[in-house]
């Protein structure tokens, strides 16, 4: 009985332990992210002081709509109806997507300069493909 118990705490501190690292690679990552930008646009003061909960708040929601789509697309059986449910759900998905980044880009206008939301925009795309040029090249 005492080995069951001890197994047991141990596999849960492990998870515990795994999940810790997970979180904090996230936010190393956000911080690289967010570093990228903020050179790459050039805030005043001001703006980055206006601009980091803004865009904190639409990271969050973006991120838990996509995990949400990845656990239903997990939990999709391979039917036609499944499939059929499940296409509409990413359509609506990114459909809400849209309209979220509408309502960021609404808020982006009040508080910065047209040229720097679109070095914005051009930063987080640049910043895409860097990550993706980076694990292309730790493949070949």
């Amino acid at each position: 009985m005492k080995k069951i118990l001890l197994l047991l705490t141990c596999c849960m501190l492990a998870f515990v332990f795994a999940s810790a690292q997970q979180t904090e690679k996230r936010k190393q990552f956000q911080q690289r992210k967010l570093a990228f930008i903020k050179q790459q646009v050039g805030f005043t003061a001001e703006e980055e002081k206006a601009f980091l909960p803004l865009y904190s708040d639409y990271s969050q929601k973006r991120r838990a709509a996509s995990v949400k789509l990845r656990e239903i697309k997990k939990n999709t059986k391979q039917t036609g109806s499944d499939y059929e449910a499940f296409n509409n759900l990413t359509v609506q998905t990114q459909l809400e997507d849209a309209r979220r980044l509408e309502a960021y880009y609404q808020k982006l206008k009040q508080i910065l300069p047209a040229e720097k939301i679109y070095k914005l925009f051009q930063a987080e795309k640049d910043f895409k493909k860097q990550l993706l040029d980076k694990v292309s090249k730790k493949r070949q």
